[in-house]
């Protein structure tokens, strides 16, 4: 019988490639060091905004939680693209492709990407249950696992309403 993994919460240890709004400060306090006893604190992205930020973990294969306040309107986007590695632009796609420095930021991105468009407050009564706080929340989780070293969000606000990000929580299944 396959046993059940084991999971492990754990965090980011770096930002890289900030383009946005928000200073690298308020990023940190919210997405570095977590801890249980620590006040969580909140980034809230302004209406009509758009940022991008690609957030550096351990390697990782297992589940990431985006947990934000649940926006008064809906249509603001959140898309993930989650990779291994900064690689050099690809003499062909995408099979001949360079890694060299896995680290190296000034490099490109290439991986899969999930976007998920927040619902907001128009579906907060048909909600499904899964979290106790979901009137207030929307939390996005993608259905299966990812492997990643390294997260890249780029996130665009409508422009009727404002959205709070919580935290980000990533559970390692090795």
């Amino acid at each position: 019988m396959i046993p059940y993994p084991k999971l492990e919460r754990t965090q980011f240890k770096a930002l890289h490639n900030i383009k946005s709004s928000i200073s690298r400060q308020s990023w940190e306090k919210t997405l570095l060091n977590q801890t249980p006893v620590t006040p969580q604190k909140t980034i809230i992205f302004h209406a009509g905004s758009k940022h991008h930020i690609e957030l550096e973990a351990n390697y990782t294969i297992g589940y990431v939680d985006f947990i934000l306040a649940r926006p008064e309107s809906p249509a603001s986007t959140l898309h993930i693209t989650y990779f291994e590695r900064y690689e050099d632009t690809p003499t062909k796609l995408p099979y001949l492709r360079s890694k060299s420095n896995r680290l190296d930021t000034s490099k490109q991105l290439i991986d899969p990407s999930d976007t998920y468009t927040f619902h907001g407050l128009l579906y907060s009564s048909s909600t499904l249950h899964y979290d106790s706080h979901e009137q207030t929340r929307e939390i996005y989780t993608p259905f299966y696992t990812r492997t990643f070293r390294l997260l890249a969000l780029h996130i665009t606000i409508c422009t009727s309403s404002s959205l709070t990000l919580h935290t980000i929580k990533i559970t390692n299944t090795h």
